[in-house]
C-alpha cells in the first residue's frame, strides 16, 4: 500500500524536479554542431526569402529547410530563442511520449518521460535540435496513430500513419524505415 508513495517520493518526484533545474540551467547552454547552420537558412529564409538551392537536397531535406524557416520565425536566432525552441520541442515530444507510456501505468508514463527529457537535455549542446531529435514528433505521431487512435477506422489508420511516416521522410529519409515496423503492425 506504501509502495506508490515511496516510488514516487524516491524516484519520480526527485527526477522531476533534477529535469525542472537542468532543463532551466540549460537555457544559457552554448549551440554546436550543425544547429547554427540550420538556423541561419532559416535566417535567410524568413528575413529574405531566400532558399539554400544548392544544399537543399544534398545537406537539408524539405521538411528541415520548412522546420528551421519556422522555427527562426517564431524564436529568432539567439541562443536562448534556440533553447526555447528546442524546450517547445521537447515539450511536444514528451507529451506525446507520456500518451504512448500511458497504456502501462502512470508510474511508467511519469518515469520514462522524466528520464527521457533528462537524457536529451543532458545530452547538452550536441543533441538539441538535431533532425533526429525534431523527426521523434512524427514518429510518435506514426505510432499513435498506428497503435491507438482510428480503432474503428481502418483506412484512415492507414493513411495517418503512411502521412507520419512519409513525413519523416522530408527531414531525412533514412528515418522512414522505421514505418515498416508500423505497417508490419497494422498488417498483423
Amino acid at each position: 500500500r506504501w509502495e506508490p508513495f515511496l516510488l514516487y517520493g524516491a524516484f519520480h518526484v526527485p527526477m522531476t524536479m533534477l529535469f525542472a533545474i537542468v532543463l532551466v540551467k540549460s537555457m544559457s547552454w552554448e549551440t554546436v554542431v550543425d544547429t547554427p547552420m540550420f538556423m541561419y537558412s532559416g535566417f535567410l529564409m524568413d528575413r529574405f526569402g531566400m532558399a539554400p538551392v544548392r544544399d537543399f537536397f544534398t545537406y537539408n531535406m524539405l521538411g528541415t529547410h520548412v522546420i528551421f524557416r519556422w522555427l527562426y520565425h517564431f524564436f529568432g536566432g539567439s541562443l536562448l530563442g534556440m533553447r526555447l525552441a528546442d524546450t517547445a520541442i521537447l515539450a511536444v515530444v514528451l507529451a506525446l511520449f507520456a500518451r504512448i507510456l500511458k497504456p502501462f501505468g502512470l508510474r511508467v508514463a511519469w518515469g520514462g518521460t522524466v528520464l527521457f527529457g533528462l537524457l536529451h537535455v543532458t545530452m547538452g549542446m550536441h543533441c538539441y535540435m538535431q533532425r533526429d531529435f525534431i523527426a521523434l514528433v512524427p514518429l510518435q505521431l506514426a505510432i499513435l496513430s498506428a497503435t491507438t487512435w482510428f480503432d474503428k477506422k481502418p483506412r484512415l489508420r492507414w493513411l495517418a500513419t503512411g502521412l507520419f511516416v512519409g513525413s519523416l521522410a522530408t527531414i531525412k529519409p533514412h528515418l522512414m524505415i522505421g514505418g515498416l515496423v508500423l505497417f508490419g503492425y497494422l498488417l498483423l
